[in-house]
């Protein structure tokens, strides 16, 4: 498996695998709030029908969902899918919660939203990520 490897290509099982693998880099790599502890992780095999998610983070339940349907749908790679991972694993470590994030999101719209803007920039960190946990997919 490479990171030019389509999700779609990818089985359920070895999908959860990379997710487990990518949340274990982020811990390591960009810590956790020791007083919420790890959050939890969820690989939904249902597809949302609302406009395009890949992911999303619930700070009031502290978890991940991630939802590989809609990578299929537009036929994204391992690249896009570990990306959006680490997006959401930055959630967990902003401060300030859902109040924060819908007054930011009021004032901003979500594109400008200074959370989300924080979010995208460890995007760019999927290589990193892929690169210390490919020799383990």
């Amino acid at each position: 498996m490479n990171c030019n490897t389509k999700v779609s290509d990818c089985s359920h099982k070895e999908l959860t695998k990379i997710v487990n693998l990518t949340i274990d880099w982020c811990i390591d790599n960009m810590g956790y709030k020791k007083k919420r502890g790890l959050p939890w992780i969820k690989v939904s095999k249902g597809k949302l029908k609302k406009d395009p998610c890949y992911a999303w983070y619930i700070n009031d339940e502290h978890t991940i969902t991630v939802f590989p349907a809609t990578f299929v749908e537009y036929k994204h790679t391992l690249r896009k899918f570990i990306g959006i991972i680490l997006h959401e694993y930055c959630h967990t470590l902003q401060k300030g919660g859902d109040k924060k994030y819908l007054k930011l999101s009021k004032k901003y719209g979500y594109w400008d939203n200074p959370m989300e803007v924080e979010a995208r920039s460890h995007e760019k960190n999927w290589n990193k990520c892929y690169n210390e946990i490919k020799n383990l997919l």
